[in-house]
């Protein structure tokens, strides 16, 4: 099992105010030129579709339980644009069943009886989201032997000692390291590329499940259950609170992003020494290169992917007002 640092023992949340930085305020990062990137060598990069398993579709179909996401599909309202998309997704011979299901309806929240008229394929499709699939070519880690010791050093926090040697046997043989089985802890690993059934496991979960998976399970950090979400949900002031506590912030003027790296989106409507939770909006764990860890949102349509950093970078820098962005290391006792 890989070594994880002791957790702290975090007192009872309670949130009255917005929470304050170090007293060592480092600056936001505004342009994605100010970020220094961590470790680079040569990555074959293969865009993915991933897609929701038919078990889970079903089971968001059935489901009683409030917290699982029910499948809902927003209908054009154009007539011609409307009945283009139905026969898309209709399954062979159903699509007046669909028409008649969908008649009246802007928004269409699909049960057992809506299911059975849609093509599963036609479906999974329509749920498909990008995912970079990464082989990483071993000869430049093996000519370089200060590279590959500093990428096995920034996977040692997260990856165990077993899970090490075989990346460094990958490097020695020759063979590729297939970043989905061989670059990700084991939490990352088991949910890399897929789809939960529930509302609330987010981007925020996401990231403190990589450092370890005991982190967002803390009552102290995961201190309050939403109405209608998943317990597994982690809130901005929550998420806060575990950084605040638990890490330390990068001065990315002085070093470079390391593995593991956590960046934090916010929205910034005035700089100041003191960071008010509700300014964070997403957050992303660093890998290597132009790459990172994350899951969107708290949505079921939101699968765990790797992605080029740069794409998420632009797409929170559009969606946000008062875009800016900080990195926080875990802490590790020496």
């Amino acid at each position: 099992m890989a070594r994880f640092a002791p957790l702290l023992l975090l007192p009872l949340l309670l949130v009255a105010a917005p929470a304050r930085a170090d007293e060592a305020v480092k600056p936001y990062l505004h342009e994605l030129s100010e970020l220094p990137l961590g470790l680079r060598f040569p990555v074959n990069d293969e865009v993915r579709s991933v897609a929701p398993a038919a078990a889970t579709i079903k089971e968001r179909a059935e489901a009683t339980d409030p917290t699982v996401d029910r499948l809902t599909l927003n209908l054009p309202l154009s007539g011609r644009e409307r009945a283009a998309y139905l026969k898309r997704l209709a399954a062979p011979g159903r699509y007046p069943a669909l028409r008649r299901y969908a008649a009246g309806k802007a928004t269409l929240v699909l049960d057992d009886a809506g299911l059975a008229l849609i093509d599963p394929a036609a479906l999974q499709k329509r749920f498909s989201q990008k995912h970079h699939h990464l082989s990483v070519p071993t000869k430049a880690l093996r000519q370089n032997p200060a590279l590959k010791a500093a990428l096995l050093a920034e996977l040692t926090p997260y990856l165990a000692a077993d899970e090490r040697a075989a990346v460094g046997r990958a490097i020695a043989g020759d063979a590729a390291l297939d970043a989905d089985t061989l670059l990700l802890p084991k939490i990352a690993r088991t949910s890399v590329g897929k789809f939960t059934k529930y509302r609330g496991p987010n981007c925020f979960r996401t990231a403190l499940s990589f450092q370890d998976p005991r982190l967002p399970s803390l009552p102290a950090i995961n201190s309050k259950v939403e109405r209608g979400f998943h317990r597994d949900m982690i809130n901005n002031d929550e998420l806060w609170y575990a950084l605040s506590e638990e890490f330390v912030e990068v001065d990315t003027t002085k070093e470079a992003m390391r593995y593991g790296d956590v960046l934090v989106f916010f929205d910034v409507p005035y700089e100041t020494a003191t960071v008010d939770f509700r300014w964070l909006k997403h957050a992303s764990t660093y890998l290597f290169g132009d790459y990172t860890y994350s899951k969107e949102s708290y949505a079921a349509n939101s699968p765990h992917t790797v992605k080029r950093l740069s794409d998420e970078w632009r797409s929170w820098e559009g969606r946000l007002p008062h875009f800016a962005v900080k990195v926080y290391r875990k802490f590790r006792a020496p």
